[in-house]
Parts: structure tokens; C-alpha cells; sequence
């Protein structure tokens, strides 16, 4: 990476964690994304799983009519076809990675959505998902600009686990929870471990994940009010994160620091820690005197959906998941054929295997099945 490179990769990464608290702020920042990845239209949604439909949506380069009828319709058929739910968070998807070019050129979602529009290459990646909803990002190029090259797909790379984040920390912090007077009752129901500072780095406030992961893990501990951790480098990135973040507050800059906290053979945590310097984040935070925040999370833990789950009990192939997964949202084999963009004997084939590997013989046994693992 050239400095010019690095010097706008550094702009970009910044104004990413600007989002986490203004999330407005996407809809300047993806332009910057695009004209970075070499892409020439970009999405980023915030998708309700039970309706399989955008609630919250910023683009760039798509136009309108269609991003409309992407959240009336083809958002939804796209999460089915490419078995969108079962993506590894943070990681971006080529789509050549994602399903054969065969069932994506003959898919309703490429038919009618892409190809009206000369998008022919995509990357995809799941920022975030919860047990109930998800946030996607999609890189679309023009059919006649070619596929992403591959250092397109390099610097989407490097991008993802700061976009991953970003929203991750503005989940955490939802403006409508805030606003309501839940905050204590929203950060007690996070699983990423929250603390709170002073300037000087001591803490003065855990939420209940906080509390679990000092009080479980051997990586952890309190010392005088100030978190410590048990490898001595691990310790030292710490401090050295804190005392970069203290010197921005005293310069009123933004930035952000992040770290995986680790010996070698625990499993660790991954650290976001973020200055609480400008006013607007600390009203966010309903807080006057802490100056700096950390946000650890567990890079194992996942949450698993409903459909994730069934194919993993009944060791279905990524071709019957995504079968199933029409068929448990109503649809038939007809619907499972345009949608994924797959002929009918295939789609018999995938759910007579279905059906030898579960143990039901009817499509409605399928489904209550389905549903009661969802339960």
C-alpha cells in the first residue's frame, strides 16, 4: 500500500466509526467506499429478518425505482437465493464465491433487478446480524466496466471489520433506546461488554457482559478501577490504544483504536476503544464525565437463525438449505425455481433429500419443522 493509499484508507476508516454515531453519515461515506473499492453502485441495508425486507437503507449509484422495488421485493428473494444468513460476519463475498453463474443469471433477482440495470458483478457481506434482524452491504460493478479486480476486492477486505464495527457499536447504541430513557435496560441486554471511562482510564461503569467477561475470563481483571489484561503485551497495546485515544481528547479529534486481546491460547476478544470527546456522543451516552469508551465482543459467539439451525441438525448442502428456506417462508417449488434460479428436477432432487434426511414425506411437516427449531 502506497502512503497516498494509506492516507485515504486512514480518511475512510475514520469516517466509517463517525458513523457508528451518526449513522446519517453513510450516506457520505459510501461514495468515499465506492470510489475506493472501484465500485459504481453500493448499498448498505439494515434488514428485519422476519420480513426479510430492509427497515433502513443507504445507497449510492443505484437509482431510486430501483431501490424501491429492491425493498418491496427483490431484497428478500437475493437473502434466499444466495443463503445470505449463513455468511460469516465481516467477511466479504465475491459473488463467483457465492452461488454458479448459471442460477445467478437465471434467477428472478438477476432477471428482473440486476440486469434492467447492467449490474453484473457483485460483492456482498454481512456487517452484523442479531437473532432478529441483519445489516448487508452490497458492491455492485457495471456490466460494462467488468468484474471487481482483485485489488477492489483487497481493499473491500480491509475495509470490512472496521464497517463491521462501526455498526456493531452503533447497534449497541440505538438513538430510539437512548431517547426513550431504556439506556440502562439496553446496555443490560448486550452481549458485547461495554466500559465507560474517566480521562484518566479508570472505569466507571461495566454493563452485565462487562461484568461476566472480568469475572470469567482469565484474560481479565480490575486493578484500582483501571482493566487489565493478563498477557503483558496484550496489556501493553491496551494502554498504548488508551493513551492514544487520551491524546485525541485533549486535541478534540476523532479516531479510533482496536485490538484483539489474547495469549495465544484463550480465545480472546476483539477491542474497540473510541473517544467520547465530541458533544454529541456524550449526550448520546447520557454521560458528563466519562471521556472513552470499550466495546469487547467474542469473535466466536454467533448468533444462528432459524434456517441455519435446521441444516445443521439435519446436515442439508448449501443447494437444500436454500430450497428449504423458500419453502419455510411459504413459497413452493415453483417459487424455489425462480427465485434461485434453479430447474425443477433440481429442485425435486433437493427436497426429496430433504425429506430422507428429516424424516417427513409432506412439505407442511417440513415447514411446522422448520418453525419448531425456530422456537
Amino acid at each position: 500500500m502506497t502512503q497516498s493509499d494509506l492516507k485515504q484508507f486512514s480518511q475512510i476508516v475514520d469516517a466509517i466509526y463517525d458513523c457508528a454515531f451518526n449513522p446519517g453519515k453513510w450516506s457520505e461515506v459510501l461514495p468515499r467506499i465506492a470510489d475506493y473499492t472501484e465500485t459504481d453502485a453500493i448499498a448498505l441495508d439494515f434488514m428485519d429478518l422476519a420480513r426479510n425486507q430492509p427497515v433502513a437503507a443507504f445507497s449510492y449509484g443505484f437509482p431510486k425505482e430501483y431501490r424501491d422495488s429492491l425493498v418491496a421485493k427483490y431484497a428478500g428473494i437475493w437473502v434466499l437465493q444466495s443463503g445470505m444468513t449463513q455468511w460469516e460476519v465481516g467477511r466479504p463475498m465475491h459473488l463467483p464465491d457465492i452461488l454458479p453463474e448459471e442460477e445467478f443469471l437465471n434467477g428472478a433477482f438477476y432477471r428482473e433487478w440486476c440486469a434492467p440495470q447492467r449490474n453484473r458483478d457483485y460483492i456482498g457481506m454481512i456487517a452484523f446480524r442479531d437473532e432478529t434482524r441483519f445489516v448487508k452491504t452490497t458492491n455492485a460493478r457495471f456490466e460494462e466496466n467488468g468484474p471487481f479486480p482483485p485489488e477492489a476486492l483487497e481493499r473491500m477486505r480491509l475495509l470490512a471489520p472496521h464497517i463491521s464495527r462501526s455498526v456493531a457499536i452503533s447497534d449497541a447504541f440505538r438513538l430510539e433506546r437512548v431517547r426513550t430513557g431504556m439506556f440502562e435496560t439496553m446496555l443490560d441486554n448486550l452481549t458485547t461488554g461495554v466500559y465507560l471511562l474517566s480521562e484518566e482510564g479508570r472505569v466507571e461503569y461495566m454493563n452485565p457482559a462487562a461484568k461476566t467477561q472480568v469475572s470469567e475470563s482469565p484474560l481479565l481483571r480490575l486493578e484500582n478501577d483501571v482493566l487489565r489484561i493478563a498477557d503483558r503485551e496484550a496489556d501493553t497495546k491496551l494502554k498504548a490504544a488508551l493513551n492514544s485515544v487520551q491524546k485525541r481528547i485533549e486535541q478534540k479529534t476523532s479516531g479510533t483504536e482496536f485490538l484483539a486481546i489474547g495469549d495465544g491460547e484463550q480465545t480472546g476478544f476483539i477491542a474497540t476503544v473510541l473517544p467520547l470527546s465530541r458533544a454529541p456522543e456524550r449526550e448520546l451516552l447520557q454521560t458528563e464525565r466519562s471521556a472513552i469508551a470499550i466495546f469487547l465482543r467474542d469473535p466466536v459467539k454467533r448468533p444462528v437463525f432459524a434456517v441455519d439451525a435446521f441444516a445443521a441438525y439435519y446436515k442439508l448442502t448449501p443447494g437444500e438449505t436454500r430450497v428449504a428456506a423458500v419453502l419455510g417462508q411459504g413459497g413452493n417449488l415453483g417459487a424455489a425455481c425462480d427465485v434461485l434460479g434453479i430447474s425443477l428436477p433440481t429442485a425435486k432432487t433437493h427436497l426429496q433429500r430433504i425429506f430422507e434426511k428429516t424424516g417427513v414425506s409432506r412439505q407442511a411437516e417440513l415447514v411446522a419443522m422448520m418453525t419448531a427449531i425456530a422456537h
